[in-house]
């Protein structure tokens, strides 16, 4: 099992996501750093992976609304993709 951990204090803005997403996971380097991307991403991995975001409030308070699009879009592939789990601590 592939365990991943990301801090989402040093994340700021949606592209400081997308980067860090795509850098600790590995995705293919025509990524769109978009939502719709990060979704078929996710749902594309085959290895087992426990992703874990720690601070998670700190990436809230930082973009605010489209934090819930991307709780969406996490929830959403990890009922696609039994090889993701998705974790957030506060």
């Amino acid at each position: 099992m592939k365990n991943v951990t990301i801090n989402c204090e040093a994340l700021h803005t949606p592209a400081d996501v997308h980067q860090a997403l795509a850098q600790a996971l590995s995705f293919p380097d025509y990524y769109g750093h978009n939502l719709d991307a990060l979704f078929d991403c996710l749902t594309d991995m085959d290895e087992q992976t426990q992703l874990t975001l720690t601070n998670f409030h700190a990436l809230h308070y930082a973009v605010g609304d489209w934090c819930g699009k991307l709780l969406y879009v996490f929830r959403q592939a990890c009922q696609e993709n039994s090889c993701l789990s998705i974790m957030m601590t506060p």
